[in-house]
Formats: C-alpha cells, structure tokens, sequence
C-alpha cells in the first residue's frame, strides 16, 4: 500500500480534482452522534406531519417539547427539496443503525 492511499485510510491526506487539493480530515461518527442525528431528524419530521393534519390534540405534549429543545425556526416549513433532503438523510442514518432502507417513517 502506498503512503498516499495509507494516509487516506487514516483520515488524513490531500484529495485532488481539476489541479487544486483540498486538505480534510475523515472522522467516524460514533454511535452516540449517529442516534443524536436520527432523533433530531425524525423529531422534525413527526413535528411537519403533525403541523400539516392541523396540529391535533394528541400530539400537542411531544410537539411542545420538540419546539422547546430545537427553537420553532429550526422545525421548518419545508419545501419539497428540503423535505427530501430530511427524509434521505434520515433513511440513510437508519440504515446505518441496522434498519432496513424502507423503514425511514416517522
């Protein structure tokens, strides 16, 4: 192996495209981080779906505290592009979690 592909493997080295490199350094995630980001981001999008069936009853405990722990700026609208982004992002972290890729339901 040689010492370039070595550096990358360990998080450090330079990546080069079109003539310019860029320094970066690659960090894992651990598992505490990797469920912090799931929950904030099924958190965000239970608390759209609640919004979009007109804010029923039921849900007015847990969105309450949602909007106390994120800020009601951070929890949206949403449009399409954005809501898709949430959505991939938190298909992607249940994955990783051990999920199945369909199971991404809030």
């Amino acid at each position: 192996m040689n010492a370039a592909r070595a550096a990358l493997q360990e998080g450090k080295g330079k990546a080069t495209q079109s003539g310019f490199s860029k320094e970066y350094s690659r960090r894992r995630r651990t598992l505490a981080e990797i469920q912090q980001a799931e929950q904030e981001i099924f958190d965000k999008r239970w608390y759209q779906r609640h919004l979009s069936l007109g804010r029923p009853k039921v849900g007015q405990r847990p969105a309450k505290r949602i909007e106390k722990k994120y800020g009601k700026k951070n929890l949206g609208p949403y449009d399409d592009f954005e809501w898709g982004v949430l959505a991939g992002r938190h298909y992607a972290l249940r994955w990783v979690l051990g999920f199945e890729w369909e199971c991404g339901d809030t």
